[in-house]
């Protein structure tokens, strides 16, 4: 665990867009995701205007309308434009809870209500990873309590199964680290 330093940590949470806070203490807080204009835009706005342009230039009669490579020509941005939008919903919604963690507790605050765990009150911090949409994978650390409760604490995509299980290995290191487990 010598090996577990502030750095790293920084460089994984920035690459996976997660908006995070070291105070002095040592203390993590982390809550957000941090969806940057870049990915609004090649991942959103790009394809959907795509579609939309190609869409009413077949309205007008520009483009023909029978023709099935016309509907693929449309049909293709409005779909990747569908999938990012949905890419960017489900990091907002995994990672929208704010998590305090210090030496020995960790605080998850879920729509304003605190829970507060401690060394004994936590049973463990693990982590799952599942097939999310076409080729990207949804990796997520979590809490269990002693009451076999289950806190989500970080959700997070990559293309990679073996980066995404490199990192939430890390995540959960460090924050055991932290805790004092």
């Amino acid at each position: 665990m010598e090996n577990l330093n502030l750095y790293s940590l920084k460089m994984k949470l920035n690459r996976h867009k997660l908006t995070f806070q070291i105070s002095d203490d040592g203390s993590i807080q982390l809550g957000g995701a941090d969806i940057g204009i870049s990915q609004w835009v090649t991942l959103v706005v790009l394809p959907l205007s795509l579609g939309a342009i190609l869409l009413l230039l077949t309205v007008f009669g520009i483009i023909p309308r029978i023709s099935i490579l016309t509907l693929l020509f449309i049909g293709i941005p409005l779909g990747y434009g569908g999938y990012g939008l949905s890419l960017i919903n489900k990091k907002k919604k995994n990672n929208r809870d704010v998590k305090i963690i210090s030496k020995g507790t960790l605080k998850i605050i879920i729509e304003g209500t605190e829970k507060l765990f401690t060394i004994d009150t936590i049973k463990s911090i693990d982590f799952a990873i599942e097939k999310s949409d076409n080729d990207m994978q949804q990796g997520i650390l979590f809490l269990v309590d002693n009451n076999e409760q289950i806190y989500q604490l970080i959700g997070i995509f990559d293309k990679e199964k073996k980066y995404l299980e490199n990192d939430l290995n890390y995540f959960k290191d460090y924050f055991n680290m932290i805790i004092g487990r």
